[in-house]
C-alpha cells in the first residue's frame, strides 16, 4: 500500500479566453496545465502509468438570457 505524506501536491496554470459573439452568445477556450510534485508525483499510479505533467484543454459555447 502507498501512503502519501503532507506538503504541496501540485502547481497549476489555468489560461482561458472568452469571446462575446453577440448579446446572448459566448464562446470560450482554455487549458489546464498541472505539475504534480512531492509524494503525489512519486505515487505508483503516476510513476508506472502516468506523467508528472498533466494537460487538459477544452472549448465551450454559452447562451445567456
Amino acid at each position: 500500500a502507498y501512503n502519501a505524506g503532507a506538503g504541496v501536491r501540485q502547481y497549476y496554470l489555468w489560461p482561458a479566453v472568452v469571446w462575446k459573439l453577440s448579446r446572448e452568445w459566448y464562446v470560450g477556450a482554455g487549458g489546464f496545465l498541472q505539475r504534480l510534485t512531492g509524494d503525489s508525483a512519486a505515487s505508483p499510479i503516476v510513476t508506472e502509468r502516468g506523467e508528472r505533467n498533466q494537460v487538459t484543454a477544452g472549448l465551450g459555447l454559452a447562451y445567456a438570457w
